[in-house]
């Protein structure tokens, strides 16, 4: 049987093959080049004080569903809102279709 991380690089392999076709690599340079500049998380780790990286996620690959009622959009007005935060970066996650991927 195929583990859950063959199962995830191979249907990101196949994901990543029909998005090469439908999106050419000159359209996808060009997106790049005009997105807006990053913040340098790195940066947070060069001052005084704790650095904290958390990560919240809907579900698992291998544990199944963690958090039922899971809003992202909420989780992430309570973290920019922080009085505490210094920076926030929030990653989206694939589309594949494996919970928490």
């Amino acid at each position: 049987m195929v583990n859950i991380l063959q199962q995830i690089v191979s249907a990101k392999t196949n994901e990543l093959g029909e998005q090469k076709i439908r999106i050419p690599l000159k359209l996808l340079q060009e997106r790049t080049e005009k997105r807006q500049p990053t913040i340098k998380l790195a940066s947070a780790f060069l001052e005084d004080g704790v650095c904290l990286i958390a990560e919240i996620k809907k579900a698992s690959p291998s544990r199944g569903l963690l958090m039922p009622n899971f809003d992202p959009a909420m989780l992430s007005d309570v973290a920019i809102s922080s009085d505490l935060l210094y920076e926030f970066e929030l990653s989206l996650r694939s589309r594949i279709p494996f919970p928490g991927s």
